[in-house]
């Protein structure tokens, strides 16, 4: 083989039925959404994919692949992270918000003004400790586990 042949098990056109179908059912587990699991199912498939490949050019070895269960660790860490990222995705949407408050002279919803001024300043407040105990709570897990 040359350095510019790209090798079989590369090329769509040269694969056989079974590599063919592995390939499909990555395309469409891909298309199922964003999970680890299913990130999982593909590098297994993909294994498997170079198995058949493997069998197919005669090369000699196997393959062995290990998924291993995540930590409790590493999923209470995801968890706490997604808590934050929502967070500040609230707090990005109540700073827009108030921003957009214009000066008013007569009361709303039976409140005035300069009080929803203090309302949106005490949100954001809480939001940021909040925000603060999640990030502790994820040093917590990450640093004493």
């Amino acid at each position: 083989m040359s350095t510019l042949e790209i090798p079989r098990r590369n090329r769509a056109d040269l694969m056989n039925m079974a590599e063919l179908a592995i390939s499909d059912a990555i395309a469409v587990t891909e298309t199922v959404g964003a999970d680890p699991r299913l990130t999982d199912a593909v590098v297994l498939l993909g294994a498997a994919r170079d198995s058949v490949a493997d069998f197919v050019d005669a090369v000699p070895t196997r393959r062995r692949v290990v998924i291993e269960d995540a930590p409790p660790k590493a999923t209470k860490i995801v968890q706490l992270s997604a808590a934050r990222d929502a967070m500040e995705g609230a707090a990005i949407a109540l700073a827009a918000a108030a921003a957009s408050l214009e000066p008013i002279n007569e009361p709303v919803g039976g409140r005035r003004p300069d009080n929803m001024a203090v309302e949106v300043r005490s949100m954001r407040r809480n939001l940021a400790e909040m925000k603060t105990s999640v990030q502790r709570q994820i040093d917590k897990v990450f640093n004493n586990g």
